[in-house]
C-alpha cells in the first residue's frame, strides 16, 4: 500500500489549521497511508491536536493508518498527553 508524507509546518497552531485542513482533507490520501512529517514543527497547541484526531478518524474511516514522524521531544510531550504517542516514531520510514 502506497505512503503519503505531508510535511507539518514550524507551528501548527489555530492560526495554520485551516489551510491545513483544506490541504490534508482531500481525496489524494483517501487511496495510501498518511505519514506526517513533524521534524521542523516546534509548537502546537489544541486546534492542531484536534486536526491530528480528527486526520485519524478520518484515515481510519477509509481503513488508512496515520503515522507521526520525527517528533521533537516538546510535541512528543503534548501528544502523550493526549493519548497520541503511541503514533509516534522517531524516524520516517522509508
Amino acid at each position: 500500500m502506497s505512503k503519503q508524507t505531508l510535511a507539518v509546518p514550524e507551528s501548527l497552531t489555530i492560526y495554520e489549521v485551516s489551510a491545513l485542513k483544506e490541504s490534508w482533507f482531500t481525496k489524494n490520501i483517501l487511496a495510501s497511508d498518511v505519514e506526517l512529517d513533524l521534524s521542523v514543527t516546534s509548537e502546537i497547541d489544541g486546534a492542531g491536536i484536534q486536526l491530528v484526531f480528527m486526520l485519524r478518524r478520518f484515515l481510519e474511516r477509509q481503513q488508512r493508518i496515520l503515522t507521526l514522524v520525527n517528533c521533537p521531544d516538546e510535541v512528543l510531550k503534548q501528544f502523550t498527553i493526549v493519548g497520541l504517542s503511541e503514533l509516534c516514531t522517531q524516524e520516517a520510514v522509508v
